[in-house]
């Protein structure tokens, strides 16, 4: 089995990449793909770790995009190195992470519940900031009991203290960014068990086709046998490939999966690289 989704704490994650990549081989994985949000940091050290402790690792990016006004999450594998489109699209996303957090720190100065920016900052540590570290902060303060409830609370979706992305990569943008940059885009958990409005399968495929995307994951925690089967049917009625991971963060605060939990065969790995090649051309 490969697990072809998951995060280090150069995101959101709770383990250095080099430990996710030793953890991985200890439960026995043939591969690893390291995918943290908007940030391509941590591949050179889990390559590195790879190579010292024989499991494949495969290089990935997980970009948050904008279809039809929903924020998605498309990843990008096995791009080429160097100063590409993708690697100018995540400085940009970068410095837009920070103007975000910036902006509902002030936002929750104005509520009444003052947080320190530079505290946030100190609890993303080398990763890329999000409303996560907000969401500690507030723990932190004591204004809040758990991440979720800040969440619940404030930093969700049209709650008081969030703001929007703004400047958001659209779909077709995001996938483009991968493609010129000789990698594979492939649509995260088309659907996110026990969020209902999270996108509708059947009208994100169309616009998954026209943006030209390569895939999407079929397996993913918490997928029963039948809606994985449904996933892959449909990619494979229209040409694409399918993936899938554990979506592990390894952090209280995140989802809750284990690596390999989403039980990913090897050949969605090989079907990657084979899609590959028409990038690499």
């Amino acid at each position: 089995m490969v697990d072809l989704h998951t995060h280090s704490v150069m995101s959101d994650g709770g383990l250095e990449p080099a430990a996710l990549v030793a953890a991985a081989r200890e439960v026995g994985l043939a591969a690893v793909a390291l995918t943290d949000h908007d940030t391509a940091e941590g591949v050179p050290a889990a390559l590195a770790a790879g190579v010292a402790l024989g499991i494949e690792v495969v290089p990935g990016v997980e970009l948050s995009v904008d279809w039809n006004g929903h924020s998605i999450e498309v990843l990008g594998y096995l791009w080429r190195e160097g100063d590409t489109p993708l690697s100018a699209l995540l400085a940009s996303k970068h410095h837009g992470r920070l103007e975000r957090a910036r902006r509902i720190v002030e936002k929750l100065a104005q509520l009444g519940l003052p947080v320190s920016f530079e505290r946030v900052l100190q609890l993303a540590g080398q990763g890329t900031v999000g409303r996560p570290h907000v969401a500690l902060a507030m723990v932190e303060a004591g204004y809040v009991r758990s991440s979720k409830e800040a969440f619940d609370l404030y930093l969700g979706n049209s709650r008081p203290a969030n703001v929007s992305a703004g400047g958001q990569t659209s779909l077709a943008a995001g996938v483009k960014a991968v493609h010129a940059s000789g990698g594979v885009c492939i649509v995260a958990h088309p659907v996110i068990p026990g969020v209902p409005d999270y996108a509708d399968v059947e009208e994100l495929l169309p616009a998954a086709i026209e943006a030209g995307v390569d895939g999407w994951e079929a397996y993913y925690p918490g997928y029963s046998p039948e809606l994985s089967e449904r996933l892959q049917r449909l990619a494979f009625e229209h040409g694409l490939i399918v993936t899938g991971g554990s979506d592990y963060h390894g952090t209280p605060q995140g989802p809750q999966y284990q690596l390999g939990e989403a039980h990913v065969p090897v050949r969605c790995l090989h079907d990657l690289k084979e899609r590959q090649k028409l990038w690499r051309a």
